[in-house]
């Protein structure tokens, strides 16, 4: 064999191995892709033991407090319609309504009271009440009614049912539509066949009026 074909073969074989080592080291790294893909995968549909990865539980939604609307005038300083809390008390609107005014009689109505969804609160003032006998027999309710003077529901008008506890505007008027369509109220009890005028509204004014 003459040198310079014992040169050729020599090249020859290093070109051959660098062609081996370059292909075996482009394997590797297809490999060591393709697992990297694998884990992605497995890590996405679950672990590799096939458990579901956790779900988080939706939060459940707060409910809001239910609410009671009053009308609150009379002696306070900022008269208006409030609304609160249905546990809130004649106090916490009276507060609501900026407080009471120098002449308004604060120990007229019963502060502790609840109120009831639509109802009226009247403040009077010293000069209306003067007079009046505030014990248990002659004690006023929110609306300012003394027990000893009635109101006459086949008589009265929209203002004066207004002053009853928990008669707005709306249930003053169907009062008043419900006497001239059906004629006059023989009893009290007949108020509850108006709609908007449930047990609970009849039994707080049922001592303040008559027939």
């Amino acid at each position: 064999m003459s040198q310079k074909t014992g040169i050729g073969i020599f090249f020859l074989a290093a070109a051959v191995l660098v062609l081996v080592l370059f292909g075996l080291s482009g394997f590797e790294k297809e490999a060591d892709t393709a697992y990297l893909e694998i884990l992605e995968t497995e890590g996405q549909e679950g672990s590799p033991d096939g458990e579901e990865a956790e779900k988080e539980e939706p939060v459940p939604e707060e409910k809001e407090a239910a609410a009671v609307v009053c009308h609150v005038c009379g002696k306070v300083k900022n008269p208006g319609v409030y609304e609160l809390s249905e546990d809130a008390r004649v106090s916490d609107f009276i507060r609501a309504a900026g407080g009471f005014t120098k002449k308004a009689d604060r120990e007229y109505l019963n502060l502790a009271e609840k109120v009831e969804d639509g109802e009226k609160i009247y403040v009077p003032s010293k000069k209306e009440t003067a007079g009046i006998n505030n014990t248990e027999e002659g004690k006023a309710d929110s609306s300012g009614n003394a027990e000893g003077d009635k109101v006459n529901i086949n008589t009265a008008g929209k203002e004066e049912l207004m002053t009853l506890t928990g008669i707005g505007e709306a249930k003053a008027d169907a009062i008043i539509t419900y006497r001239e369509t059906n004629g006059s109220f023989q009893t009290t009890e007949e108020l509850m066949q108006i709609p908007g005028i449930k047990e609970g509204v009849y039994q707080k004014i049922s001592d303040h009026i008559t027939t």
